[in-house]
């Protein structure tokens, strides 16, 4: 842990704008272990990590007056699916009742009448992550119709959603709206690069000396 501080002083000015909205707001910060390492990253991956290090931090020292969403956005193979896993990992190693879940399978489980009440289970879940919304373009209309609900039934409530497409880019009003909506927090990490490829390529030039 590190040593009591205001928050604000270790954010960067997006958080603090966001921190300011909340008048007291100190506490110890923890860092917590998300599955990788930040250096030699593009700066988005580590907003995106600091993102999800000050939700977990808000859940676990019981800030839930300032139950928000973190929605990260970018390329394939940026992190976002690693922060979602680590973050959820972390709330159920403490106790939380948390669950991830990939879209695609959250949404064809519930299409298909497979899981009873899985709807009423995702609106209520303490604590949740959707991975990869709206990832692809199968039975698009009733996709964005279900989530719209989803999105509805969860504000006020913990949430971290990742998808490939920038706010800008989704058609639907309605759910951009909502995740900028409030506190909010909307981390763009479309220049960060496939993560798994960067490194294959710096392995391949490492070698080649």
């Amino acid at each position: 842990m590190s040593n009591p501080r205001n928050i604000a002083q270790i954010l960067p000015q997006w958080m603090q704008a966001t921190n300011e909205q909340d008048e007291g707001r100190e506490y110890e910060m923890e860092r917590y272990e998300l599955g990788f390492r930040t250096d030699n990253l593009a700066p988005s991956v580590k907003e995106a990590h600091d993102a999800v290090q000050l939700w977990l931090n808000d859940i676990l020292h019981g800030e839930k007056k300032r139950a928000r969403w973190v929605t990260l956005h970018g390329v394939p193979g940026c992190g976002k699916s690693h922060l979602c896993i680590g973050a959820i990992g972390i709330l159920k190693n403490n106790g939380k009742r948390a669950q991830k879940w990939s879209w695609i399978k959250l949404r064809d489980d519930i299409f298909s009448q497979t899981c009873p009440g899985l709807v009423q289970q995702i609106k209520e879940m303490p604590y949740l992550a959707i991975d990869d919304f709206l990832s692809d373009d199968r039975a698009k209309g009733a996709s964005v119709s279900l989530l719209y609900e989803l999105m509805e039934a969860r504000l006020g409530k913990w949430t971290i959603f990742t998808t490939n497409l920038a706010p800008g880019d989704m058609q639907d009003a309605r759910i951009t709206s909502r995740l900028v909506r409030g506190r909010n927090v909307v981390v763009n990490m479309q220049d960060a690069g496939d993560y798994a490829l960067i490194q294959y390529r710096n392995r391949r030039t490492l070698n080649k000396h």
